[in-house]
């Protein structure tokens, strides 16, 4: 990923509705977590905004990019995704 940390949370949710557009183009494991990893982001952010279909979207997004060896491969991030609603 290129966007500086410090900008990133001021776009997340162009980049990753972006990404989530163009998510059939996304073929190595590692590429589909880093599009999870995005997805958890924004859908945090949109949590603590209070929107929470929209943060919803986002987190079934990113679960659906993760396969059965993600809870040993990639755990947090598995973890996050499945828990960020609680």
């Amino acid at each position: 990923m290129r966007t500086p940390k410090n900008e990133l949370s001021n776009i997340i949710f162009i980049i990753v509705e972006n990404m989530n557009q163009g998510i059939k183009l996304v073929k190595s494991r590692e590429q589909m977590h880093e599009v999870a990893r995005l997805n958890l982001k924004a859908g945090r952010k949109a949590m603590a905004s209070s929107s929470f279909d929209s943060a919803a979207k986002y987190l079934l997004v990113g679960i659906g990019l993760l396969d059965e060896k993600s809870w040993r491969t990639e755990y947090d991030l598995s973890l996050g995704l499945y828990d960020a609603g609680k």
